[in-house]
């Protein structure tokens, strides 16, 4: 390899609603952070996340980036935004279809979409944006 990337993975459990279980310093410091189909399943409890999300963009050191992807929708979009800006963090976005690979191999779901009577998603509408903080 021409150049090495130094790269550490740090997994903590915590509760986004629950400000005393993400009292620590170490993740806040990292170049990159990503918020994958995360927002749209914590939307319910806003009021509380917004607080992680303060908390969040406040402690990220100059020039990391947030890579955010979920599923389209005008509120989850807004609040993000509206998040990251006050937070000091400047980016941009877009939304699209996504179409998952049809090849993808999907006998390993069978026994879920027998019990629940669903196959899975192809087609997805979702959002996508990269911020920097500033």
């Amino acid at each position: 390899m021409a150049g090495s990337l130094p790269l550490s993975k740090d997994f903590r459990p915590f509760d986004v609603t629950n400000p005393s279980t993400y009292e620590f310093n170490r993740p806040f410091e990292s170049d990159i952070f990503t918020m994958i189909y995360f927002l749209s399943e914590v939307f319910v409890h806003k009021d509380a996340v917004t607080r992680f999300l303060k908390t969040c963009f406040a402690r990220m050191k100059k020039g990391a980036l947030l890579i955010v992807i979920d599923f389209k929708h005008a509120d989850v979009q807004s609040w993000i935004d509206t998040c990251a800006k006050q937070g000091g963090l400047e980016g941009s976005g877009k939304e699209e279809e996504l179409v998952m690979d049809t090849s993808e191999q999907k006998s390993i779901l069978k026994r879920y979409s027998d019990k629940f009577n669903i196959e899975p998603k192809i087609r997805s509408q979702v959002f996508y944006r990269l911020f920097r903080k500033t």
